[in-house]
């Protein structure tokens, strides 16, 4: 009799140890990973809006939806549906002079080049465009 009460501990306390794994395990593939970064603006008071929406204008989203194939990635149906997905998860916030910036996906790869690619959208905006050599 004792013998199976301790064998029935040991196995409560095994099952316990299995089920504790297994929701570790499920919460970690829903893990989003944060991509974040700050720059500096060259005057105070820029709309943190403003500039939000221009990183996130449908021309630079649908280029970089296209680049990375979001649409087949994610498995959804159209371009808006990835438009959407990416406004979502996308911060901009302005305190001062400092802007910060965030993108988080549960692809780790992924979340730090769409974070790149949107920033660098506002960098080649405001760089003039030099007319090709001839």
């Amino acid at each position: 009799m004792l013998a199976f009460v301790a064998l029935l501990l040991v196995v409560v306390v095994g099952m316990s140890g299995a089920y504790w794994a297994y929701k570790k395990y499920r919460a970690k593939q829903r893990q989003e990973f944060r991509y974040e970064g700050t720059m500096m603006l060259k005057r105070e008071g820029a709309d943190a809006e403003a500039l939000r929406e221009s990183m996130s204008s449908d021309a630079v989203l649908e280029r970089v939806i296209n680049d990375y194939d979001l649409v087949n990635r994610w498995e959804l149906a159209d371009v808006d549906a990835a438009k959407a997905r990416i406004r979502e998860k996308f911060h901009v916030s302005v305190t001062g002079l400092e802007v910060r910036i965030s993108y988080q996906d549960r692809d780790k790869e992924l979340a730090q080049n769409l974070l790149t690619a949107l920033v660098q959208s506002v960098y080649s905006k405001s760089q003039p465009q030099l007319p090709a050599a001839e």
